[in-house]
């Protein structure tokens, strides 16, 4: 029997199909290896995006009308658009405290936007002293811009917030009132646009 092997046109056939399946297996491997890390980016963003709710939401809703005096001896309440782009700084209650039965519940807390970053400030003390630095937390990154407003239940309308300075503080007085709720909206860049109303003591 004559044995009778390839021939180099169909040994160059066969390549060219090998290579043509290989390249198409692989963009659809490609494909889908870069739809799995977007998925995977986009949930770790969310998931993020929701722990830093939860963060935010429990520091608004525990708001209280309690002023302090800062490190240069200034009394101050509810301060909105301060200097070095603090965004809101305010004195909430309900922080526990482990292995600190005599210490105070009260926290001074500032929301600040650094550059694409949602830095959240917080001081062990109320009234500061020269040398009281905050404890930073980097909530958010991606962060194009942000905004809070107030709402009240008698307008019903969102409006920019304002500051409240205590001095000092009753309840005929209009720095003292505070909103019934802060209504937060932030643009992200992979998320879009995101809006939240978070309910205060008022």
């Amino acid at each position: 029997m004559n044995n009778r092997g390839f021939t180099l046109l169909e040994l160059l056939v066969a390549i060219a199909v090998f290579a043509v399946m290989a390249t198409a297996t692989y963009e659809g491997f490609n494909a889908m290896l870069s739809s799995k890390q977007k998925i995977e980016k986009e949930a770790d963003e969310l998931s993020r995006l929701q722990m830093a709710l939860v963060i935010i939401q429990r520091d608004l809703e525990q708001i209280i009308r309690r002023p302090i005096r800062d490190e240069y001896g200034e009394v101050k309440a509810f301060l909105v658009n301060n200097e070095n782009n603090i965004l809101l700084e305010f004195t909430r209650v309900g922080v526990k405290r482990l292995f600190s039965e005599n210490h105070s519940d009260l926290q001074r807390i500032a929301y600040r936007q650094d550059e694409d970053k949602l830095i959240r400030l917080s001081w062990d003390v109320l009234d500061r002293a020269q040398d009281t630095r905050p404890v930073e937390r980097v909530l958010l990154s991606g962060v194009k811009a942000i905004t809070f407003n107030s709402i009240n239940a008698a307008e019903n309308t969102p409006s920019p917030l304002s500051s409240a300075v205590a001095t000092p503080m009753t309840a005929q007085d209009p720095a003292s009132i505070m909103p019934d709720g802060i209504e937060l909206t932030l643009e992200m860049d992979e998320l879009g646009s995101i809006k939240r109303l978070f309910l205060t003591q008022g």
